[in-house]
C-alpha cells in the first residue's frame, strides 16, 4: 500500500533526527525541575529552646514554664527545602540572665537558618517569665525501704543515714513545700541476716528547686529475727504457793510481748497466767507489799517488755 503525505510526515516525526530528539527531551525534563526546584514551598521543623538562667547563687529563681521546642514555618526554594531535618537548626537560645521583662519574644533573628530560608511563623511566639526569691533550707533524709527480707527476717532497727541532712535550694514556694527528702528505694527483697549497706542518690525535689551538691547518701540497716510486740489485756493475776490470804490490787494487769512475728501472732492469752510468789510475801510479813507479776512458759524468743501497770499492790494476811 502507497504511504500518503500524512502518513510519510507522521513516520518522519518518529524515526528522523532521535538523536536531536533524545537530547531535548533530557533537556526540558532539566529545564522542569530547574524551574520546579525554585519554587517557594513551606515546611514544619522543631528546634529545641535551651534557657539561660542567672547563676545558682543568684537571689531569684525563674518559674515560668519554657517550652522545650518551638515549631517554625520556614519557606524558600523547594530544592533547599527538600533535604532539611530538625538537627540542621541549631537550638535557640532564651537568654533570661539579665532580663526584668515579663515575657520572652522568639524574634526571627535568633534563629540560625540555612541561607535562601526565611520563617512564616513561630509557634509559640513567646511565653512569660516569672520569678521567686531565691530560699534554702536544711531538711532531714528518710530512707524509702520496699520488700521482705527472707522469711522470719526484718529491720531490727530505723536506718542509719549519712548524711542525715542535706540543703534544698530553690524559688522560695518549692522549698516552703518541703519538709523531708526521701531516698530512692532501697529493696530488701531476698536480703538475710546481718548488716547491709547502700549508697543511693535523692528523689528529685519539687519544680524550680535541687540538692544543693546533688548528693548521694549512704544508709546502713541491720536485719534480724522479725520481732513485733503485741499487747495482752485484762489478764487476772494469782497469787501462787501460799496458803496465806493475799488480795492483790489491781486485780486485771495488761503485758506487753516482744518476739517472733509468727510465734507471737500464735500466742493464746488463756494460756497467759501472771502471778506473784506468796512464799516470798511470806517471808516479808503482813502488810502492804509492791511487786511486779511474773509470766512463765512464754514461747522460745518470746520477752516480756512492760507491765501495766508496773507492779500490784498485795495486802498480805497471816491465817490466825
Amino acid at each position: 500500500m502507497t504511504e500518503g503525505p500524512l502518513q510519510r510526515v507522521a513516520r518522519g516525526a518518529l524515526t528522523e533526527n532521535l538523536g536531536l530528539k533524545g537530547i531535548a527531551l533530557v533537556a526540558a525534563v532539566f529545564l522542569f525541575a530547574a524551574i520546579r526546584g525554585g519554587e517557594d514551598a513551606e515546611r514544619e521543623i522543631d528546634v529545641e529552646v535551651v534557657t539561660l538562667v542567672p547563676s545558682e547563687n543568684s537571689e531569684r529563681v525563674l518559674v515560668a514554664d519554657v517550652p522545650e521546642s518551638v515549631e517554625l514555618v520556614v519557606f524558600g526554594p523547594r530544592s533547599l527545602l527538600s533535604g532539611l531535618r530538625d538537627d540542621d537548626v541549631a537550638p535557640v537560645q532564651a537568654d533570661l540572665r539579665t532580663t526584668r521583662a515579663r515575657s520572652f519574644e522568639f524574634e526571627e533573628a535568633l534563629f540560625d537558618l540555612p541561607a535562601g530560608m526565611r520563617i512564616r511563623s513561630i509557634m509559640p511566639a513567646s511565653f512569660p517569665i516569672a520569678w521567686e526569691p531565691r530560699k534554702q533550707r536544711r531538711v532531714r533524709i528518710l530512707a524509702t525501704i520496699r520488700g521482705e527480707p527472707i522469711p522470719g527476717q526484718g529491720l531490727k532497727a530505723e536506718p542509719e543515714i549519712e548524711p542525715a541532712q542535706v540543703t534544698l535550694v530553690g524559688a522560695q514556694s518549692a522549698a516552703e513545700e518541703v519538709d523531708t527528702a526521701a531516698t530512692e528505694i532501697i529493696d530488701l527483697a531476698g536480703l538475710g541476716a546481718g548488716r547491709h549497706s547502700r549508697t543511693v542518690r535523692l528523689k528529685r525535689p519539687p519544680r524550680h528547686s535541687w540538692w544543693e551538691g546533688d548528693p548521694e547518701v549512704t544508709v546502713r540497716f541491720e536485719i534480724g529475727p522479725d520481732l513485733v510486740e503485741r499487747t495482752f489485756r485484762d489478764l487476772p493475776v494469782r497469787v501462787v504457793g501460799s496458803a496465806w490470804t493475799m488480795n492483790v490490787h489491781p486485780r486485771l494487769v495488761d503485758v506487753v510481748l516482744r518476739g517472733p512475728r509468727e510465734t507471737i501472732s500464735q500466742v493464746d492469752s488463756e494460756h497467759l497466767l501472771p502471778f506473784v510468789e506468796g512464799r516470798g510475801l511470806e517471808e516479808a510479813g503482813p502488810g502492804n507489799h509492791r511487786i511486779p507479776p511474773r509470766i512463765e512458759d512464754l514461747p522460745a524468743a518470746v520477752d516480756v517488755v512492760r507491765w501495766q501497770p508496773g507492779h500490784v499492790l498485795v495486802d498480805v494476811r497471816r491465817p490466825r
